[in-house]
């Protein structure tokens, strides 16, 4: 178990040399959580990997079963009547009907489909879905008075960042 560490919240930045500083120490932690982070992942994927093998037999075992009960009871299926299921004494066994979906013919796809139905007037088997083209509006370059006639307003956000030369961009919130 690690030791807790003090965590310096009332850290001063007065002055550029200080927020260079600041920036070092900031670069640092960053290598640490990364070099934390590796290590953790590879502490993951070695445990995963150990009991992966094992889980994976059972799995095969399981299905080995589950399909040597699904043949048994397709073959048998008369005996279960109407309610098409049968209790046992570890479990039931059955066969549900799912739920109804469309699919076309062979050589057939749902394009022309559409066309058929379109051709043959049966409006009331399309549907035209509508949705607001956001980039559109913004690309338009309306003024306030237009922007606000359609119910809309353009924001842009300052965000603080901090960047290395030789790492990723660290955006942060505040």
């Amino acid at each position: 178990m690690m030791a807790k560490q003090k965590v310096n919240e009332g850290a001063a930045v007065t002055s550029w040399d200080s927020a260079d500083a600041a920036l070092a120490e900031i670069k640092r932690f960053e290598l640490s959580i990364s070099n934390r982070e590796n290590e953790k992942d590879a502490d993951l994927a070695a445990v995963k990997s150990r009991h992966d093998k094992s889980i994976q037999v059972l799995i095969e075992q399981r299905d080995a079963l589950a399909k040597a009960v699904k043949e048994f009871a397709t073959i048998h299926r008369v005996e279960l009547g109407k309610m098409k299921s049968r209790k046992l004494n570890s479990g039931t066994v059955g066969f549900r009907l799912g739920m109804p979906a469309l699919k076309p013919l062979k050589g057939w796809t749902f394009g022309k489909v559409l066309e058929m139905v379109r051709e043959r007037g049966l409006r009331r088997y399309v549907r035209a879905m509508y949705s607001l083209d956001r980039q559109a509006i913004l690309k338009a370059n309306l003024d306030e008075e237009k922007q606000k006639d359609l119910g809309v307003e353009i924001v842009q956000e300052e965000t603080f960042y901090y960047e290395f030369p030789d790492v990723e961009t660290v955006n942060t919130k505040g």
